[in-house]
This record gives structure tokens, sequence and C-alpha cells, in this order.
């Protein structure tokens, strides 16, 4: 068997194949079953001979067929053997293709699954802060509900306060007012209370005249006497004084007070008036009721301011 495997090859040899019509019909497919072979070696190099040489057309036709053959099945050896390169190329990709998509999901679950275990955390913790708000928010509306109340209840005190403080400020008010008349019913420093007025005695003396322009600066006048009491007490002051009666300004003797009032009670002492060139009045003699005289105006003697109070 060895000896055959290493024999010297014989290109010499043709080989002819037999197809049956039906095989012809069939493109690219070759029944090779029925293989007839043709020795044509020569020994010592001899040549064919004639008879060899004059084979028959359908005997030389047969050769081109096995090389066609021969090709073709090469062909498609070295496709087949292309696509299985390519296929396993194709299958080694998709593998690794595969195997990264595999790991960069895993890298991608991994991610997120770190993700979804923060928003879970995050979520827990905001759960957390969410009932503490809430409680916190109720807390919140029970303040506000005590406040309310304690707003509504202050509210209320204010509006009595402010009834109160009305109240108040109208005492005060009225309080002030009597003091003021109780005040105004006082005599000013130096002057002398007697029934409803105020008197004043100057020390210094006087013309009429300047007599009673002295009383209007303190806001008074000359004495008015309107009654026996108010004719007692000044003449208990035992001085000679100017009282506000005159009848300047008129032809005959028409004697008016400093107020325009007409003279009703009269206190002339006797034989009084006297003169008509004499037109004011005086208390003359003290210690007696009636004591009235009438005198020249522009003498100076003492006098006596008179303020009505209430």
């Amino acid at each position: 068997m060895s000896e055959d495997v290493y024999a010297k090859p014989e290109f010499t040899r043709k080989v002819r194949f037999q197809a049956s019509d039906e095989d012809k019909k069939v493109d690219g497919e070759q029944d090779i079953s029925n293989v007839i072979i043709y020795d044509n070696y020569l020994p010592g190099g001899g040549s064919m001979s004639t008879s060899q040489e004059n084979l028959t057309e359908e005997q030389q036709t047969t050769t081109p067929v096995s090389k066609s053959f021969g090709k073709t099945a090469l062909k498609v050896a070295v496709v087949l053997l292309a696509l299985l390169l390519l296929l396993s190329l194709a299958a080694v990709i998709i593998l690794a293709t595969l195997w990264i998509l595999d790991g960069n999901k895993r890298d991608e679950r991994e991610t997120f699954s770190s993700q979804l275990k923060s928003f879970s955390d995050n979520l827990t913790a905001k759960t957390g802060l969410w009932d503490e708000l809430k409680e916190s928010y109720s807390e919140l509306r029970g303040t506000i509900y005590n406040l309310s109340q304690k707003m509504s209840q202050l509210e209320k005190d204010e509006d009595i306060l402010t009834a109160m403080t009305d109240n108040l400020t109208s005492e005060v008010v009225k309080m002030t007012d009597e003091l003021q008349a109780k005040e105004a019913r006082q005599c000013p420093a130096s002057w002398t209370k007697f029934g409803r007025s105020c008197y004043f005695i100057p020390t210094s003396e006087k013309s009429w005249h300047e007599s009673n322009e002295t009383c209007q600066r303190n806001q008074a006048h000359l004495v008015i006497v309107s009654s026996r009491l108010e004719q007692l007490f000044l003449i208990s002051l035992g001085e000679r004084i100017w009282i506000g009666l005159t009848d300047v300004g008129t032809k005959q003797p028409v004697w008016k007070w400093v107020d325009g009032s007409p003279l009703t009670t009269k206190y002339w002492a006797l034989n009084q008036p006297d003169i008509t060139a004499e037109k004011c009045v005086e208390i003359m003699i003290p210690n007696t009721l009636e004591s009235w005289n009438d005198f020249f105006c522009n003498r100076p003697k003492r006098f006596v301011c008179e303020k009505t109070i209430v």
C-alpha cells in the first residue's frame, strides 16, 4: 500500500466521463459513478499509436468536462470554506457583541440598581420628612387656631378698653371742666373773695379813670355795689375808695355803673350828690352804710377792683 502512495504519478492517462442523457440536462451536477480511465502511458517514452490518436469524437469531448468539474468543485469548496469562515467570524462577532452588551447591561443594571436604591433611600427620607411636616402643620394649625381665639378675645377686650377709655376721657373732661370752673371760682392771689366776687385793693392812689383802666388790665372793673351786704363789706375796709359809679358824658346827673347798668340801690351820704361838676363817686365815710359822695374825677384815691366768679 505504501509503495502505491509513494509511486511516481502518471500524468499521461486520460479520463473520460460518461454521462447519461438525463445527467446532461442538470447544470452543475456530475455523476462520477461511471468513470472510464484510459491508460495512455507508453513505456520507454514512446508516443501514442495512431489508433490511440484517432479517438472518437465522443472520447475527445469528455476531457474538457472533467476539467470543468474539478474547477467547479474547487470553487464550491473554497466558497463553502469562505462561508464557514464568515459564519464563524459572524458568530464570534455576535458572541463578542452579546458579551459586550451583556457587560454594558450588567453595568447599566448595577447603575440602575444603585440609582433605584438611592431613590428609595431618598423617598424613605422624604417620606419621613413629609410625616414631620404633616405633624408640624397640624401643630401650626392648632397654634393658629389658638392665636385666632386669643385674637378674638383681645378684640373683645379692646372694645371693652375702648369703651372704658371713652368713659374715662369723658370723666377727665368733666373733671377738668369742673376744676377749671372751680379754679375760676377761686380768687387770684392777693384778691379777697366775698360772695361771688373777688376784690382787689391796690396800695397806690389814682384818678377815677386811671383806677378803672388798672382794673380792666386785670380782667376786672371798678367795684359795682349791687347789695346791702356788698356795701357793708366795702365800708368794712376802712378806706376812702373810688367805686364804679359816674355820670360822665351826661348834661344832667344820670348816674350809671361802669358796665352800663343804671343805678338802683343807693347809699348816698347826707346831702349827696351836691355839686354838678363832681362826676365820680367815692365811699367817703367808712363804717357808715350811707357813705357815698360825688367828687372830682381827677383826684387821686385808692380804689377797689371787682371780678365776678360763677
